[in-house]
């Protein structure tokens, strides 16, 4: 006895694949902001310390003058 093929429902599976898609853009979008917002903290506190240096340097060179 033969089988007649397996009927799919092609609007649900593109359905799918989306939902599937959007999860994964939303998870890499949330993924990145948080790595950006790390990078930007670790940014501004080096430029802080760097300002700082630049202080303590230029205080020493004005004691010495």
């Amino acid at each position: 006895m033969i089988r007649p093929p397996k009927k799919t429902n092609i609007p649900a599976v593109i359905f799918g694949f989306a939902v599937l898609a959007t999860i994964g853009t939303a998870s890499y979008a949330v993924m990145s902001r948080s790595i950006d917002k790390e990078r930007m903290f670790r940014g501004v506190i080096f430029d802080i310390e760097r300002m700082k240096q630049k202080a303590q340097e230029s205080e020493s060179q004005a004691k010495r003058e």
